[in-house]
């Protein structure tokens, strides 16, 4: 689950490539959990790192092929699993959910930012 949500976070910055740092906030995980996963999936060759040209010290980081494919795999299966655990609800209801979950989620970044 970690690895879809690492490539679905490149997909989503697309055409930009992002720094692990960025990865690690997006994630809301350490820089370190995030080099660790890199290093396995650039070992599996779903991602590649090149160096930032504005920053010797960072690395930016871009999907594969592999890892497209391996991404739209997870997106079709995630979007199934969606479907048939809130396919019954309402419009307004899931518009309501999102909404609660996204209030989360900004609060979970700015207490990561304290």
């Amino acid at each position: 689950m970690a690895q879809y949500d690492l490539l679905a976070c490149l997909v989503a910055a697309e055409p930009h490539n992002l720094k692990q740092s960025d990865l690690a906030s997006r994630l809301l995980v350490t820089k370190g959990n995030v080099s660790g996963m890199l290093s396995r999936m650039t070992d599996q060759g779903m991602v590649q790192r090149a160096d930032d040209p504005h920053d010797r010290r960072s690395k930016r980081i871009r999907i594969t092929e592999e890892g497209r494919a391996l991404y739209e795999k997870g997106r079709s299966a995630q979007e199934s699993l969606i479907e048939e655990l809130f396919g019954d609800l309402s419009r307004e209801k899931l518009d309501f959910f999102e909404e609660v979950v996204d209030q989360l989620c900004e609060k979970f970044r700015n207490e990561e930012e304290e």
